[in-house]
């Protein structure tokens, strides 16, 4: 039934669990999905992008296991708890989402479902980078892709 996923889906905005158990829990679960899908073909096109990225843009596909998200952010002195709360806090805002549904119900049906589910994820007006506000360094360096593709 859709009221009902999309009632359990709205809960991640509107009502996040944000418990150091819980995060600790899901960087077991992001380290598990890794270790499983770690020999797939697709991982080596994730790796490609990774490399071939250009080190001074921001833009790194990043791949999430227990030594990225638990273990070298606690030597770096970095809480990820924290982090992830601070993230939530200052980012997570109803002007910087987009959310599209499909259903069977028509679109004032759809309208009013939505409304009553989302509706109070806070716009907190965050400014989201776009293109190039986000960097005015290319992402990835064409010169680098040759290389990076042929080794």
């Amino acid at each position: 039934e859709l009221k009902g996923g999309l009632d359990r889906f709205s809960r991640f905005f509107t009502e996040p669990l944000l418990t150091k158990e819980c995060t600790d829990r899901e960087i077991n679960a992001v380290d598990s999905e890794y270790q499983g899908g770690s020999t797939q073909p697709w991982w080596r096109y994730i790796g490609i992008m990774h490399q071939s990225a250009n080190p001074d843009h921001p833009f790194h596909v990043a791949v999430g296991n227990n030594k990225v998200l638990r273990d070298e952010p606690k030597e770096r002195g970095v809480d990820l708890y924290e982090e992830m709360v601070k993230l939530y806090n200052e980012c997570y805002s109803a002007n910087g989402m987009t959310l599209c549904i499909i259903g069977r119900e028509s679109i004032a049906e759809l309208t009013e479902l939505t409304l009553s589910l989302f509706g109070s994820v806070v716009n907190k007006g965050v400014t989201m980078p776009i293109g190039d506000s986000v960097s005015d360094k290319p992402p990835f360096l064409p010169k680098d892709w040759n290389r990076m593709l042929l080794q």
